[in-house]
């Protein structure tokens, strides 16, 4: 998990810039087809189009092994995280629906 995290992490850090009127976020993408979790960056200046920029496709496709890094990255970061093609899904620790 480390590296994942890690790789996660320094370019979160590469590209937040904490620039004003901008709009920043984690967005976590479940790819049930590679059986793989998907990061991305969202960008978003103010008046001005998202960008989206891929960080790291986590392949060991677990969401137990997901929970963990996504505790790590809340810890380091206070960013909001959204997540995609999780419905029906729940948290193994504390049972709550991971998309709402």
């Amino acid at each position: 998990m480390n590296r994942d995290l890690d790789i996660i992490m320094r370019r979160i850090q590469i590209l937040f810039k904490r620039m004003n009127q901008t709009l920043y976020r984690i967005e976590v993408v479940n790819d049930k087809f590679d059986e793989e979790f998907n990061f991305f960056f969202h960008i978003q200046p103010k008046n001005r189009r998202i960008k989206s920029v891929p960080l790291h496709a986590v392949k060991k496709y677990d969401l137990e092994y997901l929970e963990e890094i996504i505790n790590l990255i809340k810890k380091q970061t206070n960013l909001s995280i959204e997540f995609i093609g999780f419905e029906d899904l729940h948290w193994q620790s504390n049972h709550r629906m991971i998309q709402h």
